[in-house]
């Protein structure tokens, strides 16, 4: 926008005159070409005016689409943070699961050692057992032996008598 840096009033001083046509004429002459100059810078003004309320008028609805985008980020962004929270949870349950089962494990591996323990135990005392019930086995003839003895002593004890 331009402005003009002539003044149109007439000039302040003794060599103006309203009396004389010409000066009078000139300043008729100015005021017009002044006037011109006004209306073109008016237009002038009236389009950038125009171009401007288009501008804002595009701006506008930028902001109103930004506006709206904004919106649909914010409720993704709530919509994430609670999947977030709710997967979190999930973990965090299955993190509790875990060490529930860590220590169920320890339970069972030290129920396993003591069932290994009292298994070994049991083994060496069947082993024990079993070399006196091989012993027994062997002296099964022998006793068997001192059976048929002591019935043949009986006899002879009866047949004495």
């Amino acid at each position: 926008s331009q402005s003009s840096n002539k003044s149109w009033f007439p000039p302040n001083d003794a060599s103006w005159s309203l009396s004389t046509g010409k000066d009078e004429s000139a300043l008729v002459e100015k005021l017009r070409a002044e006037v011109e100059f006004l209306k073109m810078e008016n237009r002038t003004l009236l389009s950038e005016n125009e171009s401007l309320s288009n501008d804002f008028l595009s701006y506008d609805s930028e902001r109103d689409d930004l506006e709206s985008q904004l919106s649909k980020i914010t409720q993704t962004q709530k919509k994430v943070r609670k999947e977030l929270s709710k997967r979190i949870a999930k973990v965090q349950m299955q993190l509790e699961d875990m060490e529930n089962l860590k220590d169920e494990n320890k339970e069972l591996k030290d129920k396993i050692v003591r069932l290994k323990e009292a298994l070994d135990s049991s083994v060496a005392k069947n082993t024990v057992l079993s070399v006196k019930m091989e012993q027994v086995e062997a002296t099964l003839p022998y006793v068997e032996n001192l059976e048929v003895e002591a019935e043949l002593l009986r006899k002879e004890v009866k047949s004495r008598k």
